[in-house]
């Protein structure tokens, strides 16, 4: 079978490309038509065309091959990605048993589409629209500050309350297509996830456990306290720490709940029955609880937990997982609603990395693994076969 020249760009861009693969290349670079090709794959400010010259001999090959190597680590570190580097999603689908691999690129920055607004619900009920471009002071009917917002984060001040009776909640909503963070009392951060909602107390009780109620999908990077317990509460199960890193998602129309852990050590429980401390079901890092909602059963397993957290910077990453629920995971991030009448795609399974990509863009790479049609009108993707 005849290598095509954009698999052996491909294959050099993730140095996978064998000394007789990146000969091919080099001879292919004199023509204008594949340097116009390999030029729309690599960004110049990443990988200059200068050094993609034809050479005489074997010395100055080696010696391109190494710097080549040496200067293009394109395995990307997600959590200090540079600002310049090539920005591509890889997929692999998996279809009829078969592994099909496809690299999509992107040189232009979408931003997510979005047409709600973040609101705080205050416990005098009071809502405030949060607007994440702007620092400004959260206070109450009263005129009492509540906290501050500090462009996407909202921050309250860092203490407990002593007074029992004086415990009141405020609510956050995070939309479909929008992410954001709050420091709560205590100096627990929360990074929520879009179509997400916290209820948190405003000042957290000294001597009582720290409950916040969730709905949706966020990151917690909860504030050591040996004595006070923290609480993560959904409709279905709950997850109690005193201090560590975990991801909790809990959306409605997911048929799991599911809980990874980061770092530290988590309990996880039923909430629809009775449970003792020894009922807990005990994560360790690297591990992933699953609540069933039909069998009402935990179970755990280990993960890469880098897929399940990567939204919180910006990265949509699955793992062999099915096209209805990446669709679910899709109009989420990008505040769109998608309509499926081809359901035969949606027990295929994929694996992919996604950042910058607009949504018509991945549905353009959907399209090919299997053929189908698509239109998107006002925020709404039709799928057609």
């Amino acid at each position: 079978m005849k290598l095509r020249i954009e698999d052996v760009i491909i294959k050099y861009i993730n140095n996978e490309a064998t000394a007789d693969e990146l000969a091919i290349l080099k001879d292919a670079l004199k023509s204008e038509e594949t340097k116009e090709l390999f030029d729309s794959y690599v960004q110049d400010d990443y990988l200059l065309n200068s050094e993609f010259q034809v050479f005489n001999d074997k010395d100055a090959l080696n010696k391109f091959m190494k710097k080549t190597n040496d200067s293009t680590k394109l395995k990307v570190s997600w959590r200090k990605r540079s600002l310049v580097f090539l920005k591509y999603a890889a997929m692999i689908a998996i279809v009829f048993g078969t592994a099909i691999t496809y690299k999509y690129f992107s040189q232009k920055e979408v931003k997510p589409i979005s047409k709600y607004e973040i609101t705080l619900e205050l416990s005098d009920g009071t809502t405030k629209v949060i607007d994440p471009n702007v620092n400004q002071e959260i206070v109450n009917a009263k005129g009492n500050l509540v906290g501050k917002q500090d462009h996407e984060k909202l921050i309250y001040q860092n203490s407990q309350n002593q007074n029992k009776e004086s415990l009141s909640y405020n609510k956050l909503y995070v939309p479909y297509g929008k992410t954001f963070q709050i420091e709560l009392s205590d100096g627990t951060v929360v990074h929520l996830n879009a179509g997400s909602t916290l209820k948190f107390p405003v000042k957290f009780v000294k001597g009582m456990s720290r409950e916040v109620f969730l709905n949706g999908e966020a990151y917690f990077i909860v504030s050591k306290d040996k004595k006070d317990s923290f609480i993560v509460s959904t409709n279905d199960i709950s997850t109690e720490v005193y201090g560590t890193e975990f991801n909790v998602s809990c959306y409605e129309n997911d048929n799991n709940r599911d809980v990874v852990l980061v770092e530290g050590s988590i309990g996880v429980y039923s909430t629809a029955s009775e449970i003792t401390k020894q009922d807990l079901v005990m994560l360790t890092p690297n591990e992933k609880a699953s609540f069933d909602k039909q069998s009402k059963n935990i179970t755990t397993k280990n993960v890469k937990v880098y897929n399940y957290i990567a939204w919180k910077d910006g990265v949509l990453m699955f793992e062999n997982e099915k096209f209805e629920n990446i669709l679910k995971r899709l109009e989420r991030h990008y505040n769109v609603s998608i309509q499926n009448n081809y359901t035969a795609l949606n027990n295929i399974k994929f694996t992919g990395t996604f950042d910058i990509e607009s949504i018509e863009q991945i549905m353009h790479a959907f399209q090919s693994y299997r053929e189908f049609n698509f239109t998107l009108t006002n925020q709404k993707i039709i799928i057609n076969h």
